[in-house]
Order: C-alpha cells, then structure tokens, then sequence
C-alpha cells in the first residue's frame, strides 16, 4: 500500500470518480452514502446511513483517524441531525476501515453496535494495532526485505490506529441469518465469509437492496487468503458468491468504488477470475514440488513489494489449499515452508 494524504481540498466524488449512490435513490429508499478519507492507496471508504424509526442505523464506521472523525461528524451534522441520533452500527467485518470507528460512534451516542461472533474474536488484534505487530503472520522472512521507507509509512498507520481507534466495549453478536427490524425498516443478516471468516452482507428486505462490505466489489476483487491449512477460505468465499447470486439483489452498495447494478452477474465473474487463478497456480507448480513464496511472483505480476507482496502471497496459499481440498495438488508437509506438488 503506498499511503495517500488527503489535504483539505479532498473530495470523494472528484477524486475517486465512480458511480455512486444518487440523491434521487437516497431520497426513494431512506439509504444514504457518506464517504470517508483513507490513508492508502485505495483512498476512501463508504459507510451507509438508514433511515429508521427514531434515527438511524449505519453500515460499517470508517478508518479511525482524525480526518475520518472529522468528515463523519460533519456529514451527520449537516445531514442528520448529528452522532446522537445513530441508533445502531452493522459492521460487515472486522478491518480497521469497517470497524474503526464504532467504538467512537458507540461512546458519542449509545448505539448498539453488531459484529459477527467469528470476527469478534478478532476485533482485538485491530484496536491493538496487532496485526502490523506480528509480521511473522504475514509472510516470516519476507517482512525483513522491505524497504525501510515502507516499514516508516506502515509504522506512522499503526501509530495512528492505536492513537485514534476505540473499542466497542459492548457488542451485540450475531451469527448470520437473524433479521433487524428498526420500526418498518427490515434487514437480513447475510453470512459470507470469505474475505474474513465473520463477514457480513446486510440484505434490506423492503428495498432489494444489498450492502456488501468488502465480499463484493465493482472492479477489485476482495483480498481472500491464508497462512496455514486450517481449511479453505477461497472455497468458502466462492460459496458466499453463489449465496449472493441466488439472492440476486437489485443493486449491490459496496464499501468502496461504485454501486453494483447486476450483483449476480459480478459474483459469476469473480468466481471465473479465481478459477483462472488456480489454472495460473498450476501451471507455476509444473512438474516440481515447490513453496508457495517460489511460485508467487508467477502467480501474481509486479506485486513484489510490501503488503503487497505479503497480501499476494497469502492469496497464493488460499489457492493452493483450495486445490489441495480439490485433489488436484498434494501438499507436503515438513520442518519448514510446505511443499506443493501437481497431482
């Protein structure tokens, strides 16, 4: 990730310009969009605010920091009413961007925050900053050769994680498939995991519509990965894709980039793009057993660097363990990195 500043002159419709949530669809459906800054390359993530009786509900937070604070206290001001009249926060997953400020929403407001119960158990490793302080989680040796200006960019995030993020002292956990009612306002909670192993779509009954957090995305698709054997997240990922075609909502609100019109259609070109991956994976196995950090630079093009490189190579182990569950790859087991090996 390369880290991107955002002076005051940043705008979310002219800076990352995509389609977004109208005011003409706002005003029908009682669902509006409020963008807020972050400090990557992905510049920007989107929270949602529903009408509902008595106030509002959201969907996702925001990055905890103090640019991020700042515009969501000010879009609530101007637009609803202020913090005060949040009722409740739906996070679809654990990630700084979604959770990040609903510990902060929570105190200024009272509101009910839920999570998904497998998330929660991970909730901490976020507000503590503990992922970016277990490098060996992300990729062993590989951490010790990055550049030392990429250490001081990731460095300056986790300071700025620690220093500005709250945490949601009482959550109300839920396990996917209950349904909020907020007076006439209906919506479903979805199970998708995937792209983390709580994730969560919120399906509002009444309107078709389908918040997706990060499961599914207009152009990008969702980092889905792992660092060991313990089961088969691609796997699991493709099947909360083929829950959300059946679904075949309207339209799809995404926490980045723009809204999705056909989210069944979306779903079946992810699902092909993985399939084309596991090909690529193949192919860079050949007739050698090998480790997944050797074939990665195959894998995934001019992603050699950084988190990037870290992310590409957890994204190579999904996909070696979801061949592995296949039958079309053995793996070997022993002292150091697996072996992997074309069946």
């Amino acid at each position: 990730m390369t880290e991107t500043v955002h002076g005051s002159g940043w705008q979310p419709g002219r800076d990352h310009p995509f389609e977004s949530w109208d005011a003409a669809r706002a005003a029908a459906t009682g669902i509006h969009q409020v963008t807020t800054p972050l400090p990557f390359q992905l510049d920007h993530v989107h929270a949602y605010v529903i009408e509902v009786e008595g106030g509002y509900l959201m969907i996702d937070s925001g990055f905890p920091s103090e640019a991020g604070r700042a515009r969501l206290r000010a879009e609530m001001e101007r637009r609803f009413g202020g913090l005060g009249r949040v009722k409740a926060v739906v996070v679809t997953h654990y990630h700084s961007d979604h959770i990040g400020q609903a510990g902060w929403l929570q105190q200024e407001s009272g509101a009910a925050v839920y999570v998904h119960q497998q998330d929660w158990r991970l909730v901490p490793e976020v507000t503590s900053a503990g992922w970016s302080e277990k490098p060996e989680e992300f990729g062993g040796d590989l951490y010790a050769k990055v550049p030392e200006e990429t250490r001081a960019e990731w460095s300056k995030t986790r300071a700025g994680i620690r220093e500005n993020i709250l945490p949601v002292e009482t959550p109300t956990l839920v396990g996917g498939g209950e349904v909020l009612e907020f007076g006439s306002r209906r919506l479903a909670l979805v199970w998708t995991p995937g792209h983390t192993a709580g994730h969560l779509c919120i399906h509002d009954l009444d309107h078709d519509l389908l918040f997706t957090g990060d499961h599914l995305l207009a152009r990008i698709t969702p980092h889905v990965g792992t660092w060991s054997s313990d089961g088969s997240p691609l796997h699991a990922y493709e099947q909360s894709l083929a829950l959300v075609e059946r679904l075949r909502p309207a339209v799809a609100l995404p926490a980045h980039e723009g809204v999705i019109e056909n989210a069944a259609e979306r779903t079946r070109e992810i699902r092909l793009h993985h399939r084309k991956r596991r090909e690529r994976v193949l192919a860079a196995l050949g007739s050698k057993a090998r480790t997944a950090r050797a074939i990665m630079p195959q894998v995934f093009k001019n992603r050699h660097l950084g988190m990037h490189a870290m992310l590409a190579l957890s994204e190579t182990y999904a996909h070696l363990e979801a061949l592995v569950q296949e039958g079309a790859v053995h793996r070997e087991d022993g002292p150091g990195e697996p072996l992997y090996r074309s069946v």
